[in-house]
């Protein structure tokens, strides 16, 4: 198992394309001599101990497709510019101490697929930017401190199946449109207070629905036999 840190020395593999070091016991930060690979396409050291925040450096490697930097330390906020890559397709920054709220540069990043930020000290509202992801499969905002409404610009996430929101502090209502392209949608322990869509029977890919611990009222839909 590799220990100490990432060497700044990395910084003159300047052909590297791949730069994996996940599931070690790696410490200290991500050396900026990272953004110096301009070819990088993937990057992944999740499952470390890396500390600090993340620094601008992977923003600078514009060939960048997947990011992981998940079960580390990291804290701060997420840079407005890794959300600027044109080609990511992965960013995976799950259980760190990550603060701040979710930039509204989300909405360039319109080849993401995969968004992963749970169990983090995120706060503001989930970014209306968001309807621009089309290719967006899976979004994971689960357990933060995330607060208003669900944006409505959500639907325009067509391509989306996997929504996990829960245990938040999210309200309002639903919106009325939800991708129908949805398999799992997890609200659970937020405080989203309305009643139920009719719409909500146009999710007929879905597999697992769970709203609890919210303060939804009123009845069922009828619709919910078409699921």
């Amino acid at each position: 198992m590799l220990s100490g840190s990432i060497p700044y020395e990395i910084g003159n593999c300047s052909f590297l394309t791949h730069l994996e070091v996940d599931n070690n016991n790696l410490s200290g930060n991500i050396p900026s001599e990272v953004g110096n690979l301009t070819y990088l396409i993937l990057f992944f050291a999740w499952k470390n101990n890396l500390t600090g925040t993340i620094t601008e450096s992977p923003c600078l490697c514009e060939n960048l497709q997947a990011l992981d930097l998940s079960y580390n330390r990291l804290s701060g906020q997420v840079p407005s510019q890794v959300l600027g890559l044109k080609k990511l397709t992965k960013l995976l920054l799950i259980s760190n101490s990550l603060t701040g709220f979710i930039p509204p540069d989300i909405g360039n990043c319109t080849n993401l697929y995969r968004f992963r930020i749970s169990d983090n000290k995120i706060s503001g509202t989930v970014p209306s930017e968001i309807g621009n992801l089309k290719f967006l499969n899976f979004l994971d905002m689960g357990n933060n401190h995330l607060e208003g409404s669900i944006p409505p610009s959500i639907s325009g996430c067509e391509s989306l199946e996997f929504l996990d929101l829960h245990s938040n502090a999210l309200s309002g209502p639903l919106p009325d449109s939800l991708p129908n392209s949805l398999q799992l949608m997890d609200l659970s322990g937020n405080r989203l207070n309305c009643s139920l869509p009719v719409s909500i029977g146009s999710l007929t890919e879905i597999t697992k629905l769970n709203l609890g611990n919210n303060m939804f009222y009123g009845k069922i839909p009828a619709a919910i036999h078409l699921l």
